[in-house]
């Protein structure tokens, strides 16, 4: 019997432990393959891996260099027709039961890039766009996102080639894409060494080299005329001068006579404050913060945002700093609008200038530098921060600052 007993008990054992085997089958694994979809050259990438269900697959570029004559590769799709789940190189896919076949999903014609040089800039990043654009699509020009500088020139805009002689472009702009593009950094223009140059209302010039230096006479002889300068911007070939109706006269260096632009096309029924050049055009501001525009020194100007004001305080100064405009009160505190046609956001309403006025800011490529009416001079390294101290010795003279600008 007990014999009888161990067999049976070894039987059961066994039994047991065959069955435990055949539960343990391993569970299936998925794979996920790649289709061509009417390729005419190159290889479809291969991917030997096995997954799990519920885990996820890293989606292949076009590593087999596939084409199809007169279309263009933009990614895989779930089904032959383009009509399933659109997924792209490096994204991922979760596996459910089942393999998977991902299709290249082909479009007509050819895919441009557009590529943004910074043209020799000494600090800041070109931006970049990763895009592929289908021929004649519309494509967003970028802002000036990474800080651009050079040699402590500010960015003004973007242009077809380097010397700035092709086509403009300012940022926000639109363009439609023909051919793969690269757009270059435009500054503004240097003098050779860079230096801040101030106008008082009869249009006279004095110059500083540096912050910390002193003003030097530039030109004393020549004067506006019968009317104030009120605002003055470097357009990267000369000066122009705006007294408060908008009229306009312009100065080819630092020592040449003021020469008429435009006497006859005024600003409106409010007053000019400030005038600022942002590559492509004169963009005007009365107190209230409403703008206009010239697109040429004798061309009319025309309303570009009546709507939106600063606020309770009114605006004494602005600078395009390459991707908005920025605007100060007499007290120093910041505003900016994104494009034209914005809201003015508040930047700082804390940090102020002290205990005299901003007439004027200059914007140099990396920070912002405001005058008081004595030519003393205080900056911000960024739109939030406090202001510093440059310059409180060195004066303009007997008469008031007005206007400066850096070039």
């Amino acid at each position: 019997k007990m014999k009888k007993y161990i067999f049976l008990l070894t039987l059961v054992v066994l039994f047991a432990t065959c069955k435990k085997k055949t539960d343990e089958t391993p569970a299936l694994q998925f794979s996920i393959g790649y289709n061509g979809n009417g390729n005419t050259g190159g290889t479809i990438p291969i991917d030997g891996n096995g997954y799990d269900n519920g885990s996820s697959a890293l989606i292949l570029g076009n590593t087999g260099n596939l084409v199809k004559t007169n279309f263009s590769f933009i990614g895989w799709n779930t089904a032959a027709n383009g009509s399933g789940i659109d997924y792209f190189p490096s994204s991922s896919i979760t596996f459910n039961n089942s393999n998977i076949t991902l299709y290249a999903k082909w479009v007509a014609g050819n895919l441009y890039m557009v590529t943004y040089n910074g043209n020799g800039n000494t600090s800041g990043s070109a931006p970049v766009d990763n895009t592929t654009y289908a021929s004649a699509s519309q494509v967003t020009v970028k802002n000036n996102t990474g800080g651009l500088t050079k040699n402590g020139n500010s960015f003004i805009k973007w242009n077809t080639t380097a010397s700035g002689s092709g086509q403009n472009y300012l940022p926000g702009s639109t363009l439609n894409i023909v051919s793969n593009l690269t757009l270059y950094a435009i500054y503004n223009a240097s003098n050779g060494n860079g230096g801040y140059f101030g106008f008082n209302a009869s249009g006279q010039l004095k110059s500083k080299s540096s912050l910390s230096s002193s003003w030097i006479s530039q030109d004393l002889n020549n004067t506006f005329g019968s009317s104030n300068v009120v605002s003055s911007v470097w357009n990267g070939s000369k000066f122009v001068g705006f007294n408060a109706s908008g009229q306009t006269k312009s100065k080819s260096s630092s020592s040449s006579s003021w020469i008429s632009e435009d006497l006859n096309n005024t600003f409106g029924s409010s007053n000019i404050v400030a005038v600022v050049w942002n590559g492509s055009k004169y963009i005007g501001f009365n107190a209230s913060g409403q703008t206009k525009s010239k697109s040429t020194l004798s061309s009319s100007w025309i309303s570009e945002d009546l709507n939106n004001t600063f606020g309770s305080s009114n605006l004494v100064a602005v600078v395009w700093n390459g991707s908005k405009y920025i605007g100060f009160n007499a007290s120093g505190q910041v505003k900016s609008k994104s494009t034209l046609s914005s809201s003015w956001i508040s930047e700082d309403l804390n940090n102020t200038f002290g205990s005299s006025n901003v007439v004027t800011v200059a914007w140099n490529g990396s920070k912002y530098i405001g005058f008081n009416a004595s030519g003393q001079a205080k900056s911000k390294s960024t739109l939030s921060s406090s202001w510093i101290s440059e310059d409180l010795n060195n004066t303009f003279g007997s008469s008031n600052l007005v206007s400066a600008v850096y070039y």
